[in-house]
């Protein structure tokens, strides 16, 4: 809700101030699966556009990054990291260019759709009931209320699929910390960038809606995939 009143399914998914949760009742309730589904496929496009441009050196990935948090405002992170690692490789200028279009873009768009906060949004998702009213909500100052969230996620995440993926990944890492290339492109874009959003992201909100990064444990399982085979192809000749 925005201005003391209900939003439509669009208004819910487009802006920063209404969480998944809630856009998820407000579609059940208008019986609107159909737009969910396109818009979580549509995020996935993007992100993995990103990194495949940065993969082939391309320059697709400033554009990506810029519109990011049009489509969602929480990926602002993704974006910063896109353009951070594009800074390193040299490109610095477009690099800056870019982030500071995207931080432009996701003021503009958390402005136009009444944010009401970090705190407001955090208790409106996760703390008390679901008051479609976010103006009104008081923020809670016992420090249990803000460690519950975690400890569901964390729940939720071991009993989820993708957890296999990261402990792999993470095993993979440190077993073979010393023999991995570190400066190769592949090891930042398949591995370092989605771990270190999805990290971020999960610290920053802790949500147990796994849809949308669904991309980063595709990416990362692609670049677990590769170490094994390198090292079965080291084994076979030695």
């Amino acid at each position: 809700a925005s201005g003391g009143k209900h939003l439509c399914p669009f208004e819910a998914l487009s802006g920063g101030s209404i969480t998944i949760r809630q856009a998820e009742e407000k579609l059940r309730k208008c019986s609107s699966h159909g737009l969910y589904d396109p818009l979580a496929t549509n995020v996935k496009r993007q992100q993995t556009l990103g990194i495949y441009s940065l993969i082939r050196k391309g320059k697709l990935e400033f554009f990506v990054a810029t519109i990011l948090p049009v489509i969602r405002t929480d990926f602002i992170l993704l974006s910063g990291l896109l353009t951070i690692f594009t800074y390193r490789q040299g490109d610095r200028l477009i690099s800056l260019i870019s982030l500071l279009s995207a931080a432009a873009i996701y003021i503009l768009v958390t402005g136009l759709t009444g944010n009401y906060g970090y705190l407001t949004l955090f208790n409106f998702t996760f703390i008390g009931s679901l008051n479609p009213y976010p103006a009104n909500i008081v923020i809670s100052h016992q420090v249990g209320d803000y460690i519950i969230p975690y400890a569901l996620l964390l729940r939720s995440l071991v009993s989820h699929p993708h957890a296999v993926i990261y402990v792999l990944a993470l095993y993979l890492f440190w077993l073979n910390r010393n023999q991995i290339n570190r400066d190769k492109i592949h090891f930042y874009c398949l591995f370092i960038l989605p771990f270190v959003f999805t990290a971020t992201h999960m610290l920053l909100f802790p949500s147990n809606h796994f849809r949308f990064f669904v991309f980063s444990s595709s990416l990362i399982l692609i670049w677990s995939l590769t170490v094994i085979t390198q090292l079965k192809k080291r084994e076979t000749e030695q």
